[in-house]
């Protein structure tokens, strides 16, 4: 028998100083979820509540960002980190690393209480 591919699941929370990576001198605030089934890599970015999709076969360093092609393939992966997300609970951002405003933007967002 064939084994059915399984997802990776990923969380990221971070300050970056001094404005790496882009190098302008600003703290940014990072706290992110992803999924990666097979080639796919799904990223939803928890301060913005932004998403980015990526093709890992023909974009390994993950430079064009397919978010905006709509697909079922993007809904099924979408639909999969939201229910991890709702699982595994987003409150646990350390907001005694994070400006006000960012707090302000997660709070609205329902990850910090």
């Amino acid at each position: 028998p064939v084994a059915s591919p399984r997802a990776l699941l990923a969380e990221v929370s971070y300050v970056s100083p001094d404005g790496w990576p882009s190098g302008d001198g600003q703290t940014k605030n990072f706290f992110s979820t992803s999924i990666r089934l097979l080639d796919r890599k799904l990223i939803h970015d928890l301060v913005d509540d932004t998403w980015e999709l990526y093709d890992l076969a023909s974009d390994p360093l993950e430079r064009r960002d397919l978010w905006a092609d709509q697909g079922s393939a993007q809904a099924d992966l979408q639909g999969t980190l939201q229910a991890w997300e709702a699982h595994r609970g987003a409150t646990t951002v350390r907001t005694d690393e994070l400006d006000p405003e960012t707090i302000k933007r997660l709070r609205s967002l329902g990850y910090v209480h």
